[in-house]
């Protein structure tokens, strides 16, 4: 799990080095981060950033907090290949199951040529 805090501490060191503030963001990363400590999950998984995603908050909220995991998760994969990156189209489903589509390196779109 050490890796996953270097992840984060690197990722909010370039945004902000980029001119963001992230303070929202920073909360729920470091809530998701716990979220994964405690579950022992040692990579991001789709169905995992919708199940702490739908934790602790409303349909309102939801939509946002797998926005912040889904950029997180895009960096992380950058070196961690086995990084899910939920997808943007994904939606919570109203009986309460989490989603499960993800993007992977090894899903259709990245062997697409250009």
């Amino acid at each position: 799990m050490t890796g996953l805090l270097e992840e984060l501490e690197q990722y909010l060191t370039l945004r902000r080095s980029l001119g963001f503030k992230l303070e929202s963001q920073e909360k729920r990363l470091r809530s998701f981060v716990r979220f994964m400590k405690a579950r022992n999950e040692p990579r991001i998984t789709g169905k995992l950033a919708a199940a702490w995603a739908g934790s602790q908050c409303g349909p309102a909220t939801w939509s946002s907090r797998m926005s912040t995991v889904r950029a997180f998760a895009r960096h992380v994969a950058v070196t961690d290949v086995t990084t899910e990156i939920p997808l943007r189209a994904v939606s919570r489903r109203s009986e309460g199951h989490a989603p499960t589509s993800t993007l992977t390196p090894r899903s259709p779109i990245f062997s697409r040529p250009c």
